[in-house]
């Protein structure tokens, strides 16, 4: 995996209360903040006793709230913005273990639409 500054920004965004008929509560999104995007081989992340496809990591820095239920919206790639802007569901749970010693918060993710139009 590649290592070096962040230089793309994303914004994490929550779930709020779903609302009838609407299954998905509506994603509220914070402030942009810096991240490192980058794509990798396909590969299988347990989460629980099922597994899912993940083919993006997206860091970002320790402290940052984020979790397996979270949507990334990434707004900028190498400092340059995205128009339109692209949507991750992060795959499993984050990685900020002491083990991970990159010093940021490792996301497998994987493209999305949910988020896309809140």
């Amino acid at each position: 995996m590649p290592h070096g500054a962040m230089k793309d920004r994303c914004k994490i965004g929550t779930e709020g209360t779903p609302v009838s008929p609407n299954p998905v509560g509506a994603v509220s999104y914070g402030s942009e903040i810096r991240c490192r995007f980058y794509r990798v081989r396909t590969r299988e992340v347990q989460i629980g006793a099922d597994v899912a496809i993940s083919d993006v990591v997206i860091e970002v820095p320790k402290g940052t709230t984020v979790t397996s239920s979270s949507t990334i919206q990434v707004t900028q790639r190498n400092r340059a913005a995205l128009s339109p802007v692209e949507f991750y569901a992060v795959v499993g749970e984050p990685d900020n273990t002491e083990k991970n010693l990159k010093g940021a918060i490792v996301l497998n993710c994987q493209l999305t639409t949910v988020g896309s139009t809140k």
